[in-house]
């Protein structure tokens, strides 16, 4: 949060409650990776994943949001989710 609202993002707080998703990028072991994406709420920042800690969709509101946004069923969101996901081998 910190980051995103000082030099160089400037981003006004108050504009954060409209982004899905906050993803923060680091290097590991020589590759850029995923360490952990955030839902920015009203009530502050919610945790949904995390390299260490894993997915947690229980925590999380992405699902319903993307579907009010496309107009569509949150069922069909869930769905295609885990059609993307079937796809991916693990590395």
């Amino acid at each position: 949060m910190k980051r995103l609202t000082s030099f160089p993002l400037n981003v006004n707080p108050t504009s954060i409650t409209d982004l899905l998703a906050i993803v923060l990028m680091k290097r590991v072991n020589g590759r850029r990776k995923v360490v952990e994406v955030t839902e920015p709420r009203e009530e502050g920042l919610v945790r949904v994943f995390s390299l260490r800690e894993g997915l947690s969709l229980d925590r999380s509101d992405i699902f319903s949001r993307i579907a009010e946004r496309e107009y569509v069923d949150e069922s069909r969101i869930e769905r295609e989710y885990h059609e993307i996901l079937g796809g991916f081998q693990k590395e």
